[in-house]
């Protein structure tokens, strides 16, 4: 059995002073990691220039009409993060998704919930797939539309919503694609 002195006591407690030692810093509440998906149709833009087959390209599992699985960052070798600023209607979205050499990165600095595929709004996208290897970028003069068609949604902090890209423009070897009905949904986002 082990008995304190009141002498050992003592000593440990000045040696505990004269280190400097104090309580320690309280955790940072980090919060659950961001979640996403997306699923986006590759294909020719109007006039052609598309060096690269048609094909979706699809991390997770989403669609228009149903979220089913989002990959959490820092899961099997997914990365995700995301920003969903706003409230009362209004709101902007930084989004980057990537799995097994699939990404996509969308900036949407204006998104409202009245956004329809005939008054969308307009972001810019990034996106690599393992067919394209190299990024396809909408161009300023281009935007991207994004828009609701049902049951996607937008708040502080998550996004589901549609997009289509009229053009994506490969600097590198001049190809000039598009992207036809793709959608995105993101959660547990800084906001």
């Amino acid at each position: 059995m082990f008995h304190r002195s009141p002498r050992r006591a003592a000593v440990a407690g000045l040696l505990l002073a004269l280190s400097g030692c104090s309580d320690p810093e309280p955790q940072r509440s980090t919060g659950p990691l961001a979640d996403g998906a997306f699923k986006v149709v590759f294909g020719t833009a109007m006039g052609g220039g598309c060096i690269i087959k048609p094909h979706v390209a699809q991390v997770g599992e989403v669609t228009e009409n149903k979220i089913g699985s989002l990959l959490t960052s820092g899961q099997q070798g997914a990365e995700v993060s995301c920003s969903v600023l706003g409230s009362g209607g209004e709101f902007s979205a930084e989004v980057s998704i990537f799995d097994s050499g699939d990404s996509l990165t969308v900036d949407l600095p204006k998104l409202t919930l009245s956004a329809t595929e005939a008054d969308p709004a307009s972001g810019s996208v990034v996106l690599v797939t393992a067919q394209t290897v190299k990024p396809y970028t909408s161009p300023p003069a281009e935007p991207c539309a994004f828009f609701f068609t049902g049951k996607e949604e937008v708040a502080a902090g998550r996004l589901w919503v549609s997009f289509s890209c009229p053009l994506l423009e490969n600097a590198s070897t001049g190809s000039s694609c598009g992207l036809g009905a793709s959608v995105l949904a993101v959660q547990n986002c800084s906001h």
